[in-house]
């Protein structure tokens, strides 16, 4: 294959058409495979794709909240974002609108979950989520968060299994088996990127 012909993620970038042709004037059949092998496959059809909302949480003491506050999950065919607030309650306005003081803007760190990024499907029951963007810096660039999954019809169930920063470090909530189950309601479909 040619230098300038590249594959990118779902894409086969193609600088020029003059730049790939080969010196008899074609692109020969073995480039071409060559080229297709590159491209990355879909997610299967899990059912996964789409926008959620978290309807229950489940937390690992046995409580449950059947009206969470706020919440969006975004899944695509390789990527995902994930914004919710494991509480009860949170806060609704600073004291002063626009202007948090230090201890509001404290509360409210720890009152919400924020990361996007890439994921991975193994099987027809495990996710890894590998976050690009977090609130919580040990997570990004190397970290991951592994769940089992579950779609059936517009409901998705997400397990929390184990969670690691970027070095490795295990997440001390995982360590001590404090995950959570999350039942989450589609509220649009993605079709598969074309």
């Amino acid at each position: 294959m040619d230098e300038d012909t590249e594959c990118q993620g779902n894409s086969l970038n193609l600088l020029s058409r003059d730049k790939i042709m080969k010196s008899r004037g074609y692109l020969t059949p073995v480039t071409a495979i060559l080229c297709i092998g590159c491209l990355q496959s879909p997610v299967p059809d899990s059912g996964l794709l789409g926008v959620w909302t978290i309807a229950q949480i489940e937390y690992a003491d046995g409580a449950v909240n059947t009206d969470p506050e706020p919440s969006q999950a975004i899944f695509t065919d390789s990527n995902y974002s994930l914004v919710w607030i494991p509480l009860a309650s949170s806060m609704r306005l600073f004291q002063e609108r626009w202007v948090p003081t230090d201890a509001e803007k404290v509360r409210r760190y720890g009152e919400i979950v924020v990361n996007s990024g890439t994921y991975e499907l193994e099987g027809d029951s495990l996710m890894t989520l590998f976050p690009v963007v977090s609130r919580v810096p040990g997570f990004m660039g190397g970290g991951r968060f592994l769940y089992e999954f579950r779609v059936r019809g517009d409901t998705l169930w997400l397990t929390s299994l184990d969670e690691y920063s970027y070095d490795g470090i295990q997440a001390p909530w995982a360590a001590s088996d404090d995950g959570v189950k999350l039942s989450l309601s589609k509220v649009e479909d993605i079709g598969t990127a074309g």
